[in-house]
């Protein structure tokens, strides 16, 4: 049975793939819970221009995050955090933080382990093939 599928289903198909799958598969799990849809000449039509509009928005968004990344780089942010008297942080800061100061996705946010002493830290961003680098202050 040929289907187009709707969304990803994790190590059989991505979202506007067509592909063949087993009869009992594509009806009863598939076409059941709405993941695919039967790959008729209308629908290959329909999926074409799922796909040319898709691929814009993709290419649109990739884009943009070039930019913010573009405009981020190299700058210079302080963040004022409680420390004792050898500069260890009582509150660590995490990616999660991070990226609500650089106002961006935490996952294009490179950090093995979160931030617990003061001083300046160089924090590496990518996202979409690019990359860039801030720059953050951390003050008791």
């Amino acid at each position: 049975m040929k289907v187009i599928f709707l969304s990803d289903v994790k190590g059989v198909g991505k979202a506007y793939e067509v592909k063949n799958v087993a009869d009992g598969y594509g009806r009863n799990f598939l076409l059941a819970r709405k993941l695919a849809q039967l790959a008729t000449p209308e629908a290959l039509s329909r999926n074409n221009s799922r796909i040319k509009i898709h691929d814009s928005r993709k290419e649109r968004d990739e884009t943009k995050i070039k930019a913010i990344l573009e405009n981020l780089n190299g700058n210079f942010f302080e963040v004022k955090r409680k420390a004792n008297e050898q500069g260890t942080l009582f509150d660590s800061l995490d990616k999660k933080e991070i990226a609500e100061i650089l106002k961006i996705d935490p996952d294009w946010i490179n950090l093995d382990h979160p931030i617990k002493h003061a001083g300046n830290h160089t924090v590496e961003l990518s996202a979409q093939g690019a990359k860039s680098s801030v720059t953050i202050d951390i003050q008791n």
